[in-house]
């Protein structure tokens, strides 16, 4: 403990040598306190806007979120929007990294073989990535296009792999000492009556997209050529988008268009209401990319009774993973209260 609180003294300390604006105190007294104003002579190459243990979170890493936001909802956040963004976009990222934290114990008692492992979780999943795009020139094309690169991919991927580890070695460890995921039939019929939404009649489907970049003359022309080849061929998202310089974006699954807290945007949710399974819709302006769709499967579900044996059972896995959430929860308050955690309420306790 010791260890990490000089060690994040001195992360601190170096970084206010490259400019007062990277450990700004951004979040004392809240997540949106005013920032310092820069001193001349002196460049602000990033900020600090969290610690959570010896990491940081960066104000590079939340405008790289909120970006991605924005993209998928087609338009700029409004101010209010973005405020309320940007917690929990911080407090996701702490809540990551906390587990990062626990991924770090998994491998005390033999770190060589450990760091192995995961580095060659990583290389088969760096490989994987390449064969999808074709080359590693292309890859590297395609995320820049996104705003990030080969290296930063690299990390997330070896921090994700931390992460769930961590769940997995933690969650077992609560099992051994005798925690129980069992859901009574009372627990299942209560949750039935207080969610008549999630059982009434409802359609819903799935939808990959791809993205060109408007940036040169001719993006709309092959945007109207992508659309012409998902009509008349069946290629996958990725497939589409090679041929056509553009960027497949994460396929939108399980889209229930008359859900509100279906986080989708309107264009998809819109596309799944009216369409069909197969039809193709495009180009759409969305910000500075035009988009293509494709409705791969569509779905009507009529109401479901009580009675069925696959309601109860659906009904049963929700209260489970409400039962898993509330462990992981109980795990990261656990291990939160042993890290130096910067600013105190960054997990809202």
């Amino acid at each position: 403990m010791r260890t990490s609180l000089v060690n994040v003294a001195a992360l601190v300390l170096g970084l206010s040598l490259v400019g007062p604006n990277l450990v700004g105190p951004n979040l004392v007294g809240g997540l949106h306190a005013q920032a310092p104003a820069p001193q001349a002579n002196r460049r602000t190459f990033d900020r600090v806007r969290a610690v959570v243990g010896d990491r940081v979170i960066l104000e590079s890493k939340i405008r790289r979120e909120l970006a991605a936001q924005s993209a998928q909802v087609g338009r700029e956040l409004n101010p209010q929007e973005k405020r309320r963004a940007e917690d929990e976009i911080i407090r996701a990222l702490a809540r990551e990294e906390v587990w990062v934290q626990i991924g770090k114990v998994i491998g005390r008692e033999d770190p060589l073989a450990f760091e192995r492992q995961i580095d060659s979780l990583v290389q088969e999943y760096m490989v994987e990535q390449q064969e999808r795009f074709g080359s590693f020139a292309r890859m590297n094309e395609e995320l820049d296009a996104l705003g990030t690169s080969w290296q930063s991919l690299r990390n997330e991927q070896r921090q994700r792999i931390l992460r769930d580890s961590a769940r997995s070695f933690a969650i077992g460890q609560r099992f051994r000492d005798g925690f129980s995921l069992v859901v009574t039939p009372a627990e299942i019929h209560a949750y039935y009556r207080e969610h008549p939404a999630d059982f009434a009649a409802q359609e819903g489907g799935d939808v990959a997209w791809i993205s060109i970049p408007r940036s040169s003359p001719e993006a709309r022309s092959r945007a109207e050529a992508a659309v012409a080849a998902w009509r008349a061929e069946d290629l996958g998202a990725a497939d589409l988008a090679r041929r056509f310089e553009g960027i497949a974006l994460p396929a939108a699954a399980r889209v229930q268009p008359a859900d509100p807290e279906d986080p989708r945007p309107p264009l998809v949710k819109d596309f799944v209401r009216s369409g069909k399974t197969g039809d193709v819709l495009g180009p759409v302006e969305r910000g500075e990319s035009l988009v293509v769709l494709k409705l791969l499967d569509k779905r009507s579900q009529p109401a479901l009774p009580f009675a069925d044996a696959r309601v109860q059972g659906a009904i049963r896995d929700r209260l489970v993973a409400r039962h898993l959430q509330r462990l992981e929860g109980e795990i990261l308050t656990w291990k939160a209260e042993q890290l130096l955690i910067w600013p105190a309420n960054l997990l809202g306790r």
